[in-house]
């Protein structure tokens, strides 16, 4: 039965679909990625013993204490970012959408945490969100609760990963307000929540500067 089902079952090649070959390089990769996610999803709960061992909720504790100790901090004052501006412009106004964004996200991922962290002292009732958050934080994966629109920034990293970058984009806002009057001489584009939004602002100051249409 096997010998018949690898001989004579073989699946349809890229090429009958009208594919290139290397279509099915990528359909490989991602049905290996989410055989391996189904894998580590399914693995026990370990409990604390001799070796060492940690269970689920006391690895996404000690992940959860790091990210509420790194990031609670974290908030741009936009009532004072627009007092040093009189007329935005077109980098201005992106910037500060930026800022925006990321102070929802921020607040989002804080709301979250404290959360579960209750639930963890036993002051709240353990919903099951709160039991994927925990899941998801045991297992370096970014919470699909911080993946919502309109602050979610597309992202294939695994939390640890996520976070650093998630750090890199922050210090790029914190850098501009510093002096929201002044244009960047560099942007980090691909840092934004909404590159496009950036690119639309080049138009815009050009269209302004040369006093030509924006189309």
């Amino acid at each position: 039965y096997l010998e018949h089902i690898d001989v004579a079952m073989v699946g349809d090649s890229p090429l009958a679909f009208g594919l290139h070959p290397n279509a099915e390089i990528g359909f490989r990769t991602d049905q290996c990625n989410s055989m391996l996610a189904t894998i580590v999803s399914l693995q026990p709960n370990l409990t604390d013993s001799g070796g060492g061992e940690q269970s689920v909720q006391h690895a996404a504790d000690a992940i959860l204490n790091d990210i509420l100790d790194a990031y609670s901090e974290v908030k741009f004052d936009m009532i004072d970012i627009r007092s040093n501006m009189d007329t935005p412009g077109p980098f201005q106004n992106v910037f500060l959408q930026e800022c925006e964004t990321m102070n929802l996200l921020v607040v989002q991922m804080m709301k979250t945490l404290e959360e579960l962290n209750l639930g963890f002292q036993g002051e709240m009732t353990m919903s099951k969100d709160m039991e994927t958050l925990m899941t998801e934080l045991a297992l370096n994966v970014v919470p699909i609760i911080w993946r919502q629109k309109p602050y979610d920034f597309p992202s294939l990293r695994p939390l640890s990963s996520w976070l650093s970058n998630l750090r890199s984009r922050i210090d790029q806002l914190s850098d501009w307000t510093l002096n929201p009057l002044e244009i960047p001489r560099v942007t980090w584009i691909s840092g934004l929540f909404n590159p496009q939004r950036f690119l639309t602002g080049v138009l815009q100051n050009y269209a302004r500067k040369h006093m030509v249409p924006i189309n």
